[in-house]
C-alpha cells in the first residue's frame, strides 16, 4: 500500500500566511481591538494598541481572552478618564473619542466582522482639536451675530421711542411754563418730565448698546480702578452679602475708558450680589494678568477681534446657585433676567464695551456651583 506524502511546500504555505498576517498586524499603523460577537471578551489586540496603553508584553499576554472591563482597568493609567475605553468598546457602530492622559485624542470606531467586532482607535489629536476649535469659533460667531441683531433691533426701537419722548416732554414743558408758580398741576407735570428724563436715559443706553460707541482711552491700572469702584458700590451692596477683594498690586497697565470699564465691573458685581440677595453669601473680586494664546481666546465670549498676548483682568465670583447652559447662552441678551422683574439692559452693555476694548469675557458656572465672570483687556505695549 502506497502512502501519499505531503509536500514540504504545502506544509510551509499556512506558516507563511500566518507569518505575513502577523507582520501585517504588527505594522498596522492604527491601534485596534478584536472583540467577540457579544462584545464581552477580548480576542486580540495589536502591538500599537499595547504601546498606546502602556501595556508590558507580559500584561498584554494576560489580557488576551479577558473581559472588556478587565482591559479597560488595565489601560486606566494611560487614560484621562479611566472608564472611557470600556465605554467606547461597548458602543455598537459608534464613533467616539478617547482622551489619553498626555492630552492625545484617539478616534474610536466599531466595525462588525465575521468573527466579532473590530474596534479601531486612530490617533487623531490634531484633526479632532481643529474640529473642536472650528465648532467653537462657529458657535461664537453665531452668538455674536445674534447679539448684534438684538442690539440693532433695540437701537432702532430706542430711536423711535426717543422721538416720541421729545414731543411729549416738549409739550409738557410748554404747559408747565404757562402755569403759575403755585398751581397744583405743576407737580403732575414735573413728575411727567422726570419720568420722561429717565426714559430718555434708558433710550441712550439702548442706543449705546447697539453701536460701537466712542471711548475716552487713557492709560489705566486695573487694580486701582477696581478698588475705587468697589468703594463707590458699597451703598448698593446688600447687607447679607460679604465682599472679599483679592487685588494684585503693580499689574501691567492697560489702555481703556475708565468710565466704561467701571460700568462693566458694576454690572457684573451687582449681578453677583443679586444672585445672593435672598440667602446671602460671598462675592470675591480679584485682579491679575495672564498670557492668552489665540486658541484659548477663541473659546471666550466676544474675543473675535482679540489678539493673542498678555491680558490684565478682573473677575467676580459668587457662591450662589449658578447658571445652567440655557441661562448662560442668554446672559448677555438685552433685558434678559432670571428674576420676575428684570432690571434694564442687564449685561448686554458688557458685550459692546468689551469688544470696543478688544477684550474677552470668560464665564464659568453650573447649577449649584456659583458663577465666575472674568473680563480681560490687553496690556499696553
Amino acid at each position: 500500500m502506497t502512502h501519499a506524502r505531503t509536500s514540504p511546500d504545502v506544509e510551509e504555505q499556512p506558516r507563511k500566511r500566518s507569518a505575513v498576517l502577523a507582520e501585517a498586524v504588527a505594522e498596522w499603523p492604527h491601534a485596534f481591538v478584536l472583540l467577540d460577537a457579544a462584545r464581552r471578551s477580548v480576542l486580540a489586540f495589536n502591538p500599537r494598541f499595547a504601546a498606546l496603553m502602556g501595556l508590558t508584553p507580559q500584561r498584554a499576554g494576560e489580557l488576551h481572552g479577558a473581559g472588556v472591563d478587565a482591559l479597560g482597568e488595565a489601560c486606566a493609567s494611560a487614560l484621562a478618564e479611566p472608564a472611557a475605553l470600556a465605554a467606547a468598546l461597548d458602543g455598537e457602530r459608534a464613533v467616539g473619542r478617547v482622551e489619553l492622559r498626555d492630552g492625545g485624542l484617539l478616534e474610536v470606531s466599531a466595525h462588525r466582522i465575521q468573527c466579532g467586532w473590530l474596534v479601531l482607535l486612530e490617533e487623531a489629536t490634531a484633526r479632532l482639536r481643529a474640529e473642536d476649535e472650528r465648532r467653537t469659533v462657529e458657535r461664537r460667531m453665531r452668538e455674536l451675530e445674534r447679539l448684534e441683531g438684538l442690539g440693532a433691533l433695540a437701537g432702532g426701537i430706542a430711536h423711535e421711542f426717543n422721538n416720541l419722548l421729545t414731543a411729549m416732554m416738549g409739550s409738557a414743558e410748554l404747559v408747565l411754563d404757562q402755569l403759575a408758580a403755585d398751581d397744583a398741576r405743576r407737580r403732575q407735570l414735573e413728575r411727567i418730565l422726570d419720568a420722561g428724563a429717565r426714559a430718555a436715559r434708558l433710550c441712550e443706553e439702548m442706543i449705546a448698546s447697539a453701536g460701537p460707541g466712542a471711548f475716552e482711552v487713557r492709560r489705566l491700572h486695573l487694580s486701582d480702578l477696581v478698588h475705587h469702584t468697589l468703594r463707590l458700590l458699597q451703598p448698593s451692596t446688600p447687607a447679607r452679602v460679604r465682599v472679599e477683594e483679592r487685588l494684585t498690586p503693580e499689574l501691567p497697565a492697560t489702555a481703556g475708558d475708565a468710565a466704561q470699564l467701571r460700568r462693566v465691573l458694576e454690572s457684573v458685581f451687582l449681578n453677583a450680589c443679586e444672585a445672593l440677595e435672598a440667602r446671602g453669601g460671598l462675592v470675591r473680586v480679584a485682579t491679575g494678568v495672564s498670557r492668552m494664546p489665540a486658541r484659548q481666546l477663541e473659546s471666550l465670549y466676544f474675543a473675535s477681534g482679540a489678539p493673542a498676548g498678555d491680558y490684565v483682568w478682573f473677575e467676580v465670583s459668587d457662591d450662589g446657585l449658578g447658571m445652567d447652559a440655557a441661562t448662560q447662552a442668554r446672559m448677555f441678551d438685552p433685558f434678559f433676567s432670571t428674576k420676575f422683574a428684570g432690571r434694564g439692559l442687564g449685561l448686554s452693555s458688557v458685550a459692546r464695551i468689551v469688544r470696543g476694548h478688544k477684550g474677552a469675557v470668560e464665564v464659568e458656572s453650573g447649577p449649584g456651583r456659583g458663577t465666575r465672570v472674568r473680563v480681560l483687556v490687553p496690556v499696553c505695549e
